[in-house]
């Protein structure tokens, strides 16, 4: 399984980069069926923000019902306090929905697609390969 970053929906939704949203597309098209595991932290922060980018909330709607297949699991305590403890460890306590995004990625899946930099401090402390898109 794949678990995807908020931004890839996010780029895919909309096109403030052409390349990007290319990419973001392209990887939710041909691992949609099947691949791919987000979290309800993700669905979460994509209405976040593409509501505070005030797209149509029909739109939202939909996307929010076709994403929302991919979320097939919760987010439990244990991945929030691992995910604390790792903040306090590499010192990334601002990014701590980045590393829940993390350990609910270590419990279901095996790799992460972003285009987050922020990833690359995570690498050594994870076996999942993190994919950062450019």
């Amino acid at each position: 399984m794949i678990f995807l970053d908020t931004n890839v929906l996010v780029y895919a939704t909309i096109c403030q980069n052409k390349k990007k949203q290319e990419q973001a597309d392209s990887i939710i098209r041909e691992n949609i069926q099947e691949n791919l595991i987000l979290s309800p932290l993700v669905l979460s922060e994509f209405i976040y923000v593409v509501s505070k980018l005030e797209l149509d909330s029909g739109y939202i709607q939909e996307s929010v019902s076709v994403f929302g297949k991919c979320s097939r699991h919760h987010i439990d305590t244990d991945m929030v306090h691992s995910a604390f403890e790792l903040s306090r460890k590499i010192s990334m306590g601002k990014s701590i929905n980045d590393l829940i995004h993390l350990k609910f990625a270590e419990k279901y899946s095996s790799k992460i697609i972003t285009f987050d930099e922020n990833f690359k401090k995570m690498k050594r402390h994870t076996n999942l390969t993190i994919e950062i898109l450019k």
